[in-house]
C-alpha cells in the first residue's frame, strides 16, 4: 500500500488538507496527522494520544532504518514535527490514488521538507544527514 507524507507549517491548513482528502474520497481512517501540542509535546491525531514513539517508529518502518534507507527522511519528518509542523500521512490504495493525494497536499501548501532540512543543517542541525549519491 503506497504511503504519502507531507508537512504543513500551519495546523489549520493541515486540517483543511485532511478534510479535502476526505471530500475527495479518501477514507478518514487512512489519513493520519502528527503534530505537537502547545504544552504536551507530540500527539498523533490518529491514535488520540501523546506518543512521540509511535510516529518515530512509523517513520522508521516507512523509510527503513537510516542504515537501510540512508535518506534521512525519518529524522527530517520527526524534526519537522518537533519544530511545530503538522505532518499528514495518507495510506493510499494504489499508486494512482497516492499520486492524487500527493498532488492535492502539494496544492494545499505542503512544505518541502528536504529544503527545510538543508536550512536546519545550515543552522547546525545534524540529524538526517543527506547522502551524496552520484548523478545517473
Amino acid at each position: 500500500m503506497p504511503t504519502v507524507i507531507r508537512a504543513f507549517d500551519d495546523r489549520n491548513v493541515a486540517q483543511r488538507a485532511v478534510d479535502r482528502l476526505a471530500q475527495s474520497g479518501f477514507d478518514r481512517q487512512d489519513i493520519h496527522v502528527e503534530q505537537r501540542t502547545p504544552s504536551h509535546g507530540t500527539t498523533s491525531a490518529q491514535e488520540g494520544r501523546e506518543d512521540g514513539g509511535w510516529f518515530s517508529s512509523f517513520l522508521r518502518d516507512l523509510f527503513g532504518t537510516e542504515d537501510q534507507a540512508n535518506t534521512g527522511h525519518a529524522h527530517t519528518y520527526d524534526e519537522a514535527v518537533r519544530r511545530g509542523s503538522s505532518v499528514v500521512v495518507v495510506e493510499a490504495g494504489d499508486s494512482q490514488q497516492a499520486e492524487r493525494a500527493a498532488s492535492l497536499l502539494d496544492e494545499l501548501g505542503a512544505v518541502d521538507v528536504d529544503e527545510r532540512a538543508r536550512q536546519w543543517r545550515a543552522d547546525g542541525w545534524t540529524g538526517g544527514a543527506p547522502v551524496n549519491r552520484p548523478m545517473p
